[in-house]
């Protein structure tokens, strides 16, 4: 059976639903990591961001060449949905996220070019915790040593970060890149879907090509955040 616009529009609507539940869902379990260390240091950071404004002129340049041709500069970083947070958590955690592109192919688009990128950058800050630093520190190991895909150590962003490539989903792409900063860590989800020869198509595997783009795109924004975190915690 062909499938029809509206089933197309109905997958598309799915998914960006199931990634929301998704960073919930990564959020909680980060949150659950804290544990403790045997050396106190003083917190660097004392609160989250104010809102997620910073990210928009620190992260410009590596959000823009994620998005490729579908980048739009009204699209800004906004704070996502964190209703279904524990309450203990709302005080701690941020999310903030920017998606470019729409469920409807554009007829201007080739095979292969972008159909939608999305990017999503949470902070945790454990300066609740008796031991800030130790608990972050603790908790981005744990992070890092349980995640199941395939993942590598970068040593040029914070004080420790890995990149993760997630499981893949239908002909979506989606890597992280957590790296930690004195108390605060921040995770950097990019999910992208390229363009497909038809509807039907739609739910092939991602190519090795978007793969390697999406992982690209979380270590170029996370590089960007950590390069200019003073500015995005104001």
């Amino acid at each position: 059976m062909a499938t029809t616009k509206a089933d197309w529009v109905k997958m598309k609507i799915t998914r960006a639903s199931a990634f929301v539940a998704y960073l919930l869902a990564s959020s909680i379990a980060l949150a659950g990591c804290s544990g403790s260390h045997p050396q106190e240091v003083t917190p660097r950071f004392d609160r989250l961001p104010k809102d997620c404004s910073g990210l928009n002129s620190v992260t410009l340049t590596a959000v823009r060449t994620f998005a490729g041709k579908i980048f739009d500069a009204g699209s800004k970083f906004a704070t996502g949905n964190n209703s279904e947070l524990p309450p203990s958590m709302k005080s701690t955690f941020m999310n903030c996220v920017v998606s470019f592109g729409g469920p409807i192919p554009s007829p201007n688009q080739a095979v292969g070019d972008p159909s939608s990128r999305q990017v999503a950058v949470q902070f945790m800050d454990y300066v609740t915790s008796s031991d800030p630093v130790g608990s972050a520190v603790n908790s981005f190991a744990q992070t890092r040593d349980e995640f199941h895909g395939t993942k590598a150590p970068l040593a040029d962003i914070g004080d420790e970060a890995f990149t993760g490539v997630d499981s893949t989903s239908g002909d979506t792409a989606s890597v992280r890149t957590v790296f930690r900063v004195a108390n605060l860590i921040v995770t950097v989800i990019t999910k992208g879907e390229n363009h497909a020869e038809s509807a039907t198509s739609d739910l092939q595997d991602p190519t090795p090509e978007l793969v390697n783009e999406v992982k690209a795109g979380a270590e170029s924004v996370a590089r960007a955040a950590a390069n200019g975190i003073d500015k995005v915690m104001q």
